[in-house]
């Protein structure tokens, strides 16, 4: 029996990577699991993982001084750093940073930040200086989270230690849209933060550069070797011997990078796509399961909306996030009363509460991955990683947006990817014209491209 680390950096790590127990299940491969988790995931968030029977799962939080002092931290950085909304470009000139004129304020939160840091670097080792693993499996590695000194803390005490892509890297205009949230993002343009950290860079212009994250952060990640290079390109840059892209576009960019040496780089299907790829001879057994269990017709066309959840992406509260999307779901509901909705595996019991009130009997507990192959159309609000499996399998997809910053852009070859805006009414005829031919998806199918593995075979015969 294999000894596996699931390492989870957020609460969409954990869902997703939670799966690898699923897949194994599916395969055969017998395993006890240890996940690792980011210490600031709630109680709440925990609870989105659901135990299988008989299978041996232990949990541990990553200490992390930061949580320990959360709320003195919290109103430490507040006071020195306060949130400001942005009003004018000389503001953004005025309060922008600069290495040319960092100043005791600056100094002193990086001096915090870099010395939390190795305390938990410290603390950790002790914590894994006796644990062994055969297999290292990590979420992320384009994040500011504690578990990233993971990748060197555990380079002795995992026999593989593997990093993998679970959903796509979000377009720049997206990163763009979120950082200018904050001024603490803005450092002033050919100061030595720009050509020190030039890949951390999202945008110059005359009067400001954009910066990925704030450069006290940035710095105290650097002085202890977690930070990410050129992370909106790329993914595996702070060292782990294993790279599994699931994008064909993050594949070939982490095979051009300059900042990747040495490592081993494979290209697979997702984590979620082999798991489909498993479930789909059983499509028409999982549809008649679907019919009886929520009161549907297995004959006619079953379409599927998606609850996203984009809170993590600091442009839309909890409160717009579902009422937006509860407008949606009205009008879909006027049009055919055939359609499921399915949570982002993300979103934890807690959340929601309204939208599970009023549609918790259309509510589906099965996985996407297990029921794909059972649905017609698949509608979303924004773009989602689950289209790199979903629209291979001939579902068609209806994809609603408010911003282009909501797309990707990556699917638009796709002839079944239909994006509309969602306060407009075309995107409702497409679907109506769909249910009125009876549109039913009976070509289901997933072949993997040339160059492009199984994610198990990647991990347990492709992997150094």
């Amino acid at each position: 029996m294999i000894n596996i680390a699931l390492i989870c950096h957020s609460p969409t790590g954990l869902a997703i990577l939670s799966r690898i127990i699923e897949l194994n299940n599916l395969k055969k491969i017998k395993a006890k699991y240890t996940f690792l988790i980011d210490p600031l995931l709630t109680d709440d968030e925990i609870k989105i993982f659901k135990k299988p029977k008989n299978i041996k799962v232990e949990f541990i939080k990553i200490f992390s001084i930061e949580k320990i002092i959360k709320h003195k931290w919290e109103i430490f950085i507040t006071k020195f750093q306060p949130t400001q909304k942005i009003r004018n470009l000389k503001e953004i000139k005025k309060k922008s940073y600069s290495f040319n004129t960092f100043g005791i304020k600056e100094f002193l939160l990086t001096f915090l930040k870099t010395y939390a840091r190795l305390i938990n670097i410290f603390i950790n080792s002790i914590i894994f200086f006796s644990k062994k693993y055969d297999y290292a499996l990590f979420s992320s590695d384009r994040t500011t989270s504690t578990i990233t000194h993971l990748f060197k803390l555990l380079k002795r005490r995992a026999n593989k230690i593997i990093l993998i892509q679970l959903s796509n890297i979000p377009d720049i205009d997206f990163y763009i849209k979120n950082r200018k949230l904050s001024y603490k993002n803005y450092v002033k343009p050919n100061g030595l933060f720009g050509r020190i950290f030039f890949d951390q860079i999202l945008k110059k212009e005359n009067k400001y550069n954009l910066s990925i994250w704030h450069p006290e952060e940035t710095l105290s990640m650097f002085l202890t070797g977690v930070l990410p290079r050129d992370p909106i390109n790329i993914i595996g840059s702070l060292g782990a011997k294993n790279i599994i892209c699931s994008s064909e576009k993050t594949y070939e960019m982490c095979i051009k990078s300059n900042f990747l040496k040495k490592q081993n780089i494979i290209n697979s299907i997702p984590l979620d796509g082999e798991l489909a790829l498993q479930y789909m001879e059983n499509k028409d057994q999982f549809r008649r399961e679907l019919a009886r269990k929520y009161c549907i017709d297995e004959y006619k066309t079953l379409s599927l909306f998606s609850i996203t959840d984009l809170t993590h992406t600091n442009l839309y509260s909890e409160e717009e996030c579902e009422e937006f999307q509860l407008v949606i779901i009205e009008k879909i509901l006027k049009i055919t009363k055939n359609c499921l909705l399915i949570l982002h595996p993300r979103i934890s019991p807690k959340r929601f509460s309204k939208l599970r009130n009023i549609y918790g009997k259309r509510l589906v507990s099965e996985s996407l991955p297990k029921i794909s192959s059972a649905i017609d159309i698949f509608i979303a609000f924004g773009e989602t990683s689950s289209e790199e499996y979903l629209l291979p399998m001939g579902i068609k997809h209806i994809i609603f947006f408010k911003d282009k910053d909501d797309l990707y852009g990556n699917y638009n070859h796709y002839e079944n990817l239909n994006l509309f805006k969602y306060d407009q009414l075309v995107g409702f005829k497409y679907l109506k014209k769909q249910i009125d031919v009876n549109f039913l998806n009976t070509n289901t199918k997933y072949k993997l491209k040339k160059g492009v593995v199984k994610l198990t075979d990647a991990i347990y015969s492709l992997s150094k």
